[in-house]
């Protein structure tokens, strides 16, 4: 194993600029060869609205978060599913980006805890960052309009991606906390709190969509095993 020794300190709010910079030149990097693919490393993850729609579990999820109470569950459900055709690629992507996954150095910012390294689109840690950004009261709407990496995206790929990431943090918030952290569900919730907020201004058609699923998007949703979910 080869490690290097940084001087620096984790970035905050007001390093925005050259974190971003950081951000940036991530998602132009191309993934190395032998990396696995994000939508495999991730296909255990993006499952929270069919989890919970195959938990029947909807009612609880409403309780705890009155803002989803005019949404559908099998609508969220059947847009996560295409999560993987929104997300795949071939850069580097870090996969739990986060300001605390960052080193500010003389020499800009450095990103470091790699365990999920793999390859997908470039502009996937930038939106998966978001939330968390958007609990700082950063303007992630106007960042992912200016961001090199987002402001030419599909928005309709960015939009599944944070319908996918917000389904990922409300499922996982009511799950019982793990004894060796925690505080981490009180932290995904607000995450979760943060960016249904964002989804409610910026795609409110999602947040309130009734119609039906097609019949094949449907099947993809209740095919999963039911998982219990419990609100706290």
């Amino acid at each position: 194993m080869l490690f290097e020794h940084l001087d620096g300190r984790i970035p905050d709010i007001a390093d925005l600029d050259p974190v971003m910079t950081a951000v940036a030149a991530l998602g132009e990097t191309p993934g190395p060869p032998g990396l696995p693919r994000l939508v495999d490393e991730f296909a255990e993850d993006f499952t929270g609205w069919r989890d919970i729609a195959g938990a029947a579990s909807w009612t609880a999820v409403t309780a705890a978060y009155p803002e989803l109470a005019g949404a559908s569950i099998d609508v969220l459900a059947a847009r996560e599913e295409r999560w993987t055709d929104a997300a795949d690629g071939t850069a580097l992507v870090h996969g739990d980006l986060r300001l605390d996954n960052m080193i500010l150095g003389a020499d800009g910012v450095r990103i470091v805890d790699w365990p999920n390294a793999c390859t997908g689109a470039g502009w996937f840690d930038l939106v998966l960052m978001t939330p968390s950004l958007a609990m700082h009261g950063v303007d992630v709407e106007q960042l992912l309009n200016e961001h090199p990496l987002t402001r030419d995206a599909d928005r309709e790929d960015l939009d599944t991606i944070l319908v996918a990431g917000a389904g990922y943090f409300v499922s996982r918030s009511l799950l019982p906390p793990p004894p060796a952290a925690p505080a981490v569900r009180d932290f995904q919730r607000a995450q979760a709190k943060a960016l249904l907020a964002w989804l409610a201004s910026r795609r409110p058609d999602i947040l309130t969509d009734q119609t039906s699923p097609s019949p094949e998007a449907a099947r993809a949703v209740f095919r999963r095993e039911p998982t219990h979910l419990t609100a706290h």
